[in-house]
């Protein structure tokens, strides 16, 4: 019976993988056989099944690519589903060859599909990246600006660290470049404002809509391309409050919290006015108090970024969420909450926040060298920015950061005890019996002067 059983289930595996083959190798619909093949792998019922599928496909495919008449239209869908495997954790090697040869010899369509599969594909240390360096420094001389920027885009994620110095003289040259790529930019924009129109108004095909939004991916490109706006109108501005409402109900989503970030900090990057921001503002707040771990940090983050630009202040509310994520386990978040706590700092607080941070530089950082440089450059700066006369606060924690900071970090922290000191004494008022200086001690003082 458990062998019958096992029968039927193989036999189905199997009929669905030879219609999804049969319909992605079929010389009169490459792009629907994709499609359907895409299809059966992500809707795998097991792991079993989807590996199955998966790896025998990837024969298939192999296949295809070794035919010699293949057209370049064919290669593209191959690549395509061999990134969909490698992102799936299932090698496609016998693809990455195909990719370098795209990027190398392919019309610009082709080539921008080559160094794309090449940035997935491949990696720096991989031999074949080598094969792209020609590739890649012939395409930065190319006449074609769109050439030009795929190199450029290209060279950021493929191109070997042994070989930059080889890149290094193109790429200032290329800083005297006739074209500006904004310029590009700005040709497209109406386009590009007319695509986001009829992706809000439900125009695009239903194989575009991922987790209730059309297009998501789209979209985001889109609004990151509106920052290269030089002064957008009050048009731009409502396209991407529309954009905002129609991802509101998706916000628990990443690609909907993702959205979320891209439209705000557009918004920001064009310093919108704060009636125009008040309501974006609402959905930072979704995000902070949201019980899904990454979506609180997305909101966390997004409220430093609006807050780096606008003095807005915090509710008790937001003030509570931003004071509990501190206490969460994740040490990422704590991190984020403490980034953004120097950033809303005010004259009233900054001993308290200034005091977290270098207790967290003490309790967490001893073996996070890069984490201790910067928390200490924060605690730093939160000194420079909220001294006090009165309590001389700001000595006192510069004093006891000292000991954890390094090199030329320690050196300069040394040397600005030393100029506040100076500048005490000789106003005759510093404070002798305030804790942090006093435990300090003669000692201390000599060990700051010499």
């Amino acid at each position: 019976m458990k062998v019958a059983l096992r029968h039927v289930k193989m036999s189905g595996i199997f009929e669905k993988s030879l219609e999804s083959i049969g319909s992605l190798l079929s010389p009169l619909g490459t792009n629907v056989g994709l499609k359907h093949m895409l299809e059966r792998c992500v809707t795998s019922r097991t792991k079993r099944e989807e590996e199955w599928m998966i790896r025998d496909c990837l024969r298939l495919v192999k296949a295809k690519l070794s035919e010699p008449s293949s057209k370049p239209s064919t290669v593209i869908k191959c690549l395509a589903f061999s990134i969909f495997s490698e992102l799936s954790g299932y090698k496609a090697e016998f693809a990455y060859i195909h990719a370098v040869k795209l990027a190398q010899n392919g019309s610009l369509a082709e080539k921008k599909m080559g160094y794309l599969a090449c940035a997935f594909l491949l990696r720096e240390c991989d031999s074949l990246a080598v094969l792209l360096v020609n590739t890649i420094l012939r395409d930065l001389t190319s006449k074609n600006i769109y050439v030009v920027a795929m190199a450029l885009c290209a060279s950021c994620h493929v191109f070997p660290h042994d070989q930059v110095t080889v890149l290094l003289p193109v790429l200032e040259e290329k800083l005297k470049h006739p074209s500006d790529l904004p310029d590009v930019v700005m040709d497209i924009m109406p386009a590009l404002v007319q695509i986001q129109n009829q992706i809000l108004d439900g125009k695009l095909p239903l194989e575009y809509a991922y987790r209730g939004l059309h297009a998501p991916w789209m979209q985001i490109s889109i609004i990151r391309l509106l920052r290269y706006l030089q002064e957008p109108g009050l048009d731009i501005y409502m396209l991407i409050q529309k954009t905002l409402q129609n991802v509101k109900l998706q916000i628990e989503n990443a690609i909907g919290a993702a959205m979320v970030c891209e439209c705000i900090t557009t918004l920001v990057y064009h310093k919108v006015g704060d009636e125009m921001l008040a309501s974006a503002l609402l959905c930072v707040v979704d995000l902070m108090a949201s019980p899904n771990s990454n979506l609180r940090y997305a909101g966390l983050s997004l409220l430093e970024i609006v807050l780096q630009q606008y003095k807005l202040p915090l509710s008790t509310a937001q003030q509570d969420v931003v004071l509990t994520s501190f206490c969460h386990p994740d040490e990422a978040m704590k991190r984020r909450t403490l980034s953004l706590l120097c950033t809303v700092a005010e004259a009233h607080n900054a001993e308290t926040v200034c005091t977290q941070v270098v207790d967290y530089v003490c309790d967490q950082c001893s073996h996070n060298p890069h984490l201790q440089h910067d928390l200490i450059s924060r605690a730093v700066a939160l000194t420079d920015k909220f001294p006090n006369s009165q309590t001389h606060w700001h000595i006192a924690a510069l004093i006891r950061v000292l000991p954890l900071a390094r090199d030329k970090q320690a050196k300069a922290i040394q040397r600005r005890i030393q100029l506040m000191l100076l500048a005490v004494l000789k106003r005759k008022t510093f404070v002798q019996n305030y804790c942090g200086v006093k435990k300090v001690g003669q000692k201390m003082l000599t060990l700051l002067f010499t």
